[in-house]
């Protein structure tokens, strides 16, 4: 569970490098506190990186504050997807949730795309999705121009038709999923069937679990579950991803 430290090296004062190379140190230090207020000095400037959600996750994870914990390492995740220190934590960090909730079985061809393209940031996906595009339609214009032997051709551009497509699916889910994720960071919270306080209680999310925003009215939510049960929860129990 150690932290990523990028810099051996930094002058003192309002340098950025700096700051974090100082938060790294009081992490060493076990001064999770003090780790905390240097990345979120970071946070306030407007810096993001995925190494700096990754730290600010440890120190979280260290403080027992799962929900928190989780929070970044999904922010990380979204940044460096291919991290394998930080999947790792996310999947420990995720084993230590009170509670959890078995997520409603997808069909076969969706939890391919998903154990694919999730390697993929969106400004990757959207990328490699540009040049899928561009290598079908100049393979389908030399096709007609030239007049090349179907047979082979058509196979091909079915198969790059199908990734471009599938990945497409997945960008959109990506993008959705944008600003509406959210994480619960206290230690529990009620999700009711109506949007006040003595709404009727509907089920219980535990610190650390994920669900999905669906709407937003004053101080609640109306949130999907990852079994896809709806249910209306206070703002303040939960932090957007």
């Amino acid at each position: 569970m150690s932290v990523t430290i990028a810099f051996s090296f930094a002058e003192e004062g309002n340098d950025q490098n700096y700051i974090f190379y100082k938060a790294n140190v009081l992490y060493e230090k076990r001064d999770y506190d003090g780790a905390l207020l240097e990345y979120q000095e970071l946070l306030d400037a407007n810096l993001t990186s995925g190494n700096l959600y990754y730290n600010m996750g440890n120190c979280y994870f260290k403080k027992g504050e799962m929900g928190k914990a989780i929070l970044f390492y999904e922010r990380a995740r979204r940044l460096l997807p291919r991290d394998g220190d930080i999947s790792s934590n996310y999947d420990y960090a995720r084993s230590l949730i009170k509670e959890t909730v078995l997520p409603t079985q997808k069909m076969w061809f969706l939890r391919f795309i998903d154990s694919f393209f999730k390697h993929f940031t969106i400004n990757e996906l959207t990328l490699l999705l540009s040049f899928l595009y561009l290598v079908f339609f100049c393979t389908l214009s030399a096709m007609i121009i030239f007049k090349m032997e179907k047979r082979f051709v058509i196979p091909v551009l079915c198969i790059i038709l199908m990734m471009a497509s599938t990945g497409l699916f997945s960008l959109i889910g990506k993008i959705t999923y944008e600003g509406h994720g959210i994480v619960v960071i206290n230690e529990k919270t009620i999700a009711r069937f109506e949007p006040f306080e003595r709404g009727t209680t509907h089920f219980t999310l535990f610190e650390g679990m994920k669900a999905t925003i669906i709407q937003s009215k004053g101080m609640w939510y109306k949130i999907q579950r990852e079994d896809r049960r709806l249910g209306w929860i206070e703002k303040k129990d939960v932090a957007i991803i």
